[in-house]
């Protein structure tokens, strides 16, 4: 025989809240109403004697069943929808439902006084970008804690929910990604770390400040706050363990490590304009690149780029990226197609973001700090070029000497082909070294052997120009003076590099072993010409 007066007050322990419709409309098939679903997830019988239910305010009474079997739901509907809801079967819990917004809220279920069921969701709950618009529930998926989000789901249902049976999201995954750190934000006084949710089973030293523990405050169920004098102008390393997860249990399997920087004072020159693309090929990218020459750092958050010619608003860095002394930094808004045309470019020196309009015939850049303090400022033209240049397109422009005033439009010129027309994040093609300018062209070595074996497998033709914009076009003949191979046709140089022969005819074939001649022609936008004769040996 059941006796219900019998059952044990821990029964009601089994009571949870199962699903909630929080936005009803558009109706899927559903009655057009909220609702809240109540499930005995035990074995036993609960007396209902006493339940209420409270969203974020009073708690109000809830008539009806006085028991929920073991295995049982009931639907906690508003008294005025009772009729719309009887249709389902389950048991119907009356009240004047609190309102249930859908931007998130809290919802509490209590009997004789206590709490026994609580949630607080919101629309990251449904894990559906296409179920979250309405007229879905949210269900539980029976996994984990009924309290966390990450164990709840959009209704699967063609109606948009299940109230009284089974969910139709039982058993399934619903948040499969571990928490991850949004921002970190730096003082004077210290470091605030925020994650995109909520973090749990926190070690005792989960962050490291240059490789040593560090005690973090928890300030809430996302945001750490690490007491800590910081050093204006120096670089301090974060490492954030993976030794947390978020309430479904997802746990990430690296650690995270960023830069830390407190902001020191700008000095004219400490940053300058670098390297500018503004006439891309088709499909690719404008590029802006930066270059630190001081000898200490900055965090370029909130700098803005704007082109003083326009009326558009400044574009804003809304990342964190902490130059470093001697680094480069690029912006371009397709940090994709950057890396195609220029694979060499470093990944992590990229920060991909809205640029401003950079007309191809010209036009300013300008960089200014979050403060609006002039950081640097460049008027260009495609004058700027190099002048024998066949087309600029596709082709950036470099500063020769990070030194010499921005605004000297004879410290610009183009890429060298040599060096793919681009050297974003990294020492520009054109850069001089101090010194009395020097023009040569010579061979590495006089002799190679193309046999595949790693050993001088190329003949290098080494260089160096005096004159940015210097062409060349390299030839090879034999002893007979008939030509062999066109190796250049017509190169835009760097200010120093090497141009390789791999043995290698016009034909496609290898050339037989014996001496050659290399004719190097090299001319500039200044009138200079130069040709140099070298002889070389392709060893059998």
């Amino acid at each position: 025989m059941f006796w219900p007066f019998l059952t044990s007050p821990l029964a009601t322990q089994s009571l949870r809240l199962s699903e909630i419709m929080v936005d009803p409309t558009p109706s899927r098939g559903l009655p057009a109403a909220e609702y809240v679903e109540l499930y005995n997830a035990g074995d036993t019988a609960v007396d209902l004697t006493g339940l209420q239910i409270a969203s974020g305010g009073k708690p109000v009474t809830v008539t009806g069943v006085p028991w929920l079997a073991a295995g049982e739901y009931a639907l906690i509907v508003d008294e005025r929808d009772a009729d719309h809801f009887s249709a389902y079967g389950a048991p119907l819990l009356l009240c004047r439902l609190p309102s249930l917004t859908n931007g998130g809220d809290e919802v509490t279920v209590l009997l004789r006084g206590v709490s026994v069921a609580h949630l607080r969701y919101s629309p990251d709950w449904y894990h559906d970008e296409e179920r979250d618009g309405g007229g879905y529930s949210l269900e539980f998926t029976g996994r984990g804690d009924p309290a966390c989000g990450g164990n709840w789901r959009a209704s699967l249902a063609e109606s948009g929910g299940t109230p009284g049976r089974a969910n139709s999201v039982e058993g399934l995954p619903a948040d499969n990604r571990a928490p991850m750190v949004t921002e970190t934000t730096l003082e004077t006084g210290g470091v605030t770390i925020s994650f995109d949710e909520a973090v749990t089973g926190i070690a005792d030293y989960l962050f490291l400040l240059d490789d040593l523990p560090a005690a973090a405050e928890r300030l809430d169920e996302r945001t750490f706050h690490i007491p800590f004098s910081f050093v204006p102008g120096k670089v301090y390393r974060l490492t954030i363990l993976p030794d947390y997860s978020d309430c479904a249990g997802n746990t990430p399997d690296q650690l995270v490590s960023r830069s830390l920087l407190l902001g020191s004072d700008l000095r004219p020159g400490d940053i300058v304009i670098n390297e500018l693309l503004f006439d891309p090929l088709p499909g690719e990218s404008d590029f802006i690149e930066l270059f630190n020459t001081s000898d200490h750092a900055f965090d370029l958050r909130g700098w803005q780029l704007l082109n003083q010619t326009s009326a558009q608003r400044p574009k804003v860095v809304n990342t964190s990226f902490v130059l470093l002394p001697g680094e480069f930094v690029v912006m371009t808004a397709d940090r994709e197609s950057l890396l195609r045309q220029h694979p060499n470019a470093r990944r992590d020196r990229i920060v991909e973001m809205s640029l401003p309009s950079l007309p191809n015939a010209g036009a300013n850049v300008t960089i200014l700090t979050q403060n609006s303090v002039a950081v640097d400022a460049l008027t260009y033209s495609p004058e700027m070029h190099a002048p024998l240049l066949a087309s600029t397109e596709g082709v950036s422009l470099e500063r020769i000497d990070a030194a010499i005033s921005t605004d000297q439009t004879d410290n610009w010129t183009s890429a060298a082909s040599t060096a793919g027309y681009g050297t974003p994040t990294r020492p520009n093609s054109q850069t001089r070294s101090a010194g009395p300018p020097l023009h040569y062209f010579t061979l590495e070595s006089p002799t190679f052997s193309p046999d595949g074996d790693g050993h001088r497998d190329q003949l290098a033709i080494t260089y160096r120009t005096a004159v940015p914009g210097t062409m060349a076009r390299v030839s090879v003949f034999d002893v007979e003076g008939l030509p062999v191979a066109q190796l250049e046709r017509v190169a835009l140089l760097a200010a120093e590099g090497a141009l390789n022969w791999d043995g290698t005819t016009d034909n496609g074939r290898l050339a037989p072993p014996g001496a050659y001649i290399i004719l190097v022609e090299s001319f500039d936008g200044e009138g200079h010409t130069h040709r140099y004769k070298l002889l070389a040996v392709l060893a059998g």
